[in-house]
């Protein structure tokens, strides 16, 4: 899983998550990865997912980890800041979380809107909803390139044939009209 189940309790109870996901954690599982996807699809034009998405694994004192690799341990998100091998110990590792505050908020949006329309589509909570619609209007406008709130570490870049290298910019512009007279 991309989050912990305890990142979506300032967001909703417990108990109420339980019982919308029906104490089965592959639900929110897959809905995270279809969030995943939605986000991808909006921002993929302007950033680089896998900066936006950095890779999580589990941690495995029995494996070897290059600098840079992020683990999870506890609920608690570790980098290797060296080359570390096998067999290892989790203090070997500096607490680091590598995601995006505004992209955990959107997939959890994301994901209990997914998941109170499964349940009831006709009765969704307005409060869902609402954060479901920002979201979407957030993503729309990243998309757009009118969104500043994610890092520009991540922004998409491309070199020329001198090598240089420059951000990609999408500029809005309405389509070509042809005038006939």
């Amino acid at each position: 899983m991309y989050l912990a189940e305890i990142e979506y309790l300032p967001y909703i109870k417990s108990d109420n998550l339980n019982q919308i996901h029906q104490n089965n954690p592959s639900l929110l599982q897959e809905l995270e990865r279809v969030a995943i996807q939605k986000i991808i699809n909006y921002t993929s034009t302007t950033f680089e997912s896998s900066c936006l998405f950095p890779n999580i694994t589990a941690y495995d004192s029995n494996k070897a980890y290059s600098m840079g690799e992020y683990v999870r341990d506890n609920n608690v998100i570790y980098v290797a800041t060296a080359d570390i091998s096998a067999p290892n110990n989790i203090s070997q590792f500096t607490a680091q979380d590598p995601r995006n505050e505004l992209i955990k908020q959107w997939i959890i949006d994301i994901v209990l809107y997914d998941i109170h329309s499964r349940i009831s589509p006709n009765q969704i909570p307005q409060l869902r909803m609402n954060r479901y619609n920002d979201c979407r209007m957030d993503l729309k406008e990243i998309s757009q390139g009118l969104y500043g709130g994610l890092p520009d570490s991540c922004k998409r870049t491309e070199t020329d044939a001198n090598g240089n290298e420059s951000v990609i910019s999408n500029w809005g512009s309405e389509p070509k009209k042809n005038n006939y007279w």
